[in-house]
């Protein structure tokens, strides 16, 4: 490894060196006695940063022989997972000789564990070849690969139905926390349990079909639980604002059938060089690769924002005075929601808090308020008791601000 390092990657020898040149020392705490070292000297070791760049340039000699004895298998890599798409017998041998070479560079390929993706009606001819090579692989007609899926479209089906039946879980149990903790449900929804069905709709065609039970549950469970509201009582025009992103008025709740045939695109784009490289045998150009990459990222993100903007100008043209400026100013207030809840920061957020916040953003009344003010008799809103100038309210406010000023002026 270290020599192919050497040669392949000479900046990296110097780094890829040192882990096999000086021993590591593994402290193992005793208590109340002397704690026991343990000295190792075996090369790089696991959650190394360098361990997968090391590994993939190791492996290298050995893919560029497959590829060059069978140009007709097209073989992407990646880590230590190789796939192989071809014709069967040219398969089977491609695979054989990678068994017979694997142990000269360290890689331990189990056909045990392998997968032989194809027709069923050809499944018989298949096992014959692969068994006349002894190679004892697993047959079937789709296979999940890389978090993407190999196969026929009813194999597909199988395999994301039980996935769009665990998310459906997963936002119901948000939904369920979201009654005392809004702040927290909210933030592993938006940057953590919607990304899972974002990346199988970037790797997977056609995914948009099954996931009307997880845009149902997040309308009819999560968001009305956010917000502290029945879900009739959200317009139309609401749902599709919040799923745009906080610059654009919205929560960054993504619908997941609008999105994924985006999703999709945009992937297919940003991996043109890539697919290219792969399917014409070529060196991957790396900086045409970054470049196109970055190209069609930025362009996604482009016509996402004027797409939305779009639809926020479409709803202030027949929205009321009030509501407007609310729009106007709804891109500029959404800072506190991208922030994660913190007590070190002190970016946590009560539950009447947040939910007041995320209301009052949208323009819906905050839930508590009494009928009439007990200073003057007036309606009771949130823009009459920002004025009302009875009741001490206004004095309440100012010394709230006084408040929150000297409490950061005493941690600074």
């Amino acid at each position: 490894m270290l020599w192919t390092v050497q040669h392949r990657v000479a900046k990296l020898s110097c780094f890829a060196f040192n882990c096999y040149r000086h021993e590591i020392r593994l402290v193992c705490w005793r208590p109340e006695i002397e704690a026991l070292i343990l000295l190792s000297k075996g090369g790089v070791k696991q959650g190394d940063p360098l361990a997968m760049a090391l590994y993939g340039i190791a492996l290298l000699p050995l893919g560029e022989f497959l590829q060059t004895k069978s140009p007709d298998v097209l073989q992407p890599w990646y880590a230590d997972g190789v796939a192989m798409q071809g014709k069967r017998q040219d398969v089977a041998d491609t695979f054989w000789e990678l068994i017979r070479l694997s142990l000269m560079f360290g890689y331990l390929p189990e056909p045990e564990k392998s997968f032989a993706i194809c027709h069923l009606a050809t499944e018989a001819t298949a096992k014959t070849i692969f068994e006349a090579l002894g190679l004892p692989v697993r047959y079937r007609c789709g296979h999940r690969h890389v978090g993407g899926f190999v196969g026929s479209a009813a194999m597909k089906n199988r395999w994301i139905k039980p996935m769009v039946s665990k998310w459906v879980q997963g936002v119901e149990a948000l939904a369920k926390v979201a009654r005392k903790y809004s702040q927290s449900a909210f933030y592993g929804f938006s940057q953590s349990l919607q990304a899972e069905w974002q990346y199988v709709c970037r790797c997977v065609e056609g995914v948009e079909e099954h996931l009307q039970p997880v845009e149902e549950a997040i309308q009819g469970k999560l968001i009305p639980v956010l917000l502290e509201c029945e879900e009739l009582d959200i317009a139309n025009n609401v749902w599709q604002l919040l799923s745009h992103g906080t610059k654009q008025g919205g929560m960054n709740l993504r619908d997941p059938l609008a999105g994924a045939v985006h999703l999709y695109q945009v992937l297919t784009e940003a991996s043109a060089v890539l697919g290219a490289s792969l399917l014409a045998d070529t060196p991957l150009d790396s900086v045409a690769h970054k470049a196109c990459v970055r190209e069609a990222g930025t362009k996604a993100r482009k016509e996402k924002a004027a797409k939305e903007k779009a639809q926020v100008d479409a709803m202030k043209e027949t929205a009321s005075k009030a509501v407007t400026k609310r729009l106007e100013r709804i891109g500029e207030t959404g800072l506190w929601m991208t922030l994660p809840p913190c007590r070190i920061d002190g970016t946590t957020l009560s539950q009447e808090e947040w939910q007041d916040n995320a209301r009052l953003r949208y323009g819906m009344r905050l839930t508590g308020l009494c009928s009439y003010c007990d200073g003057c008799g007036g309606g009771f809103t949130v823009e009459y008791a920002l004025g009302c100038k009875k009741g001490g309210l206004m004095c309440m406010q100012h010394d709230d601000v006084r408040d929150e000023a000297g409490a950061l002026a005493a941690m600074a």
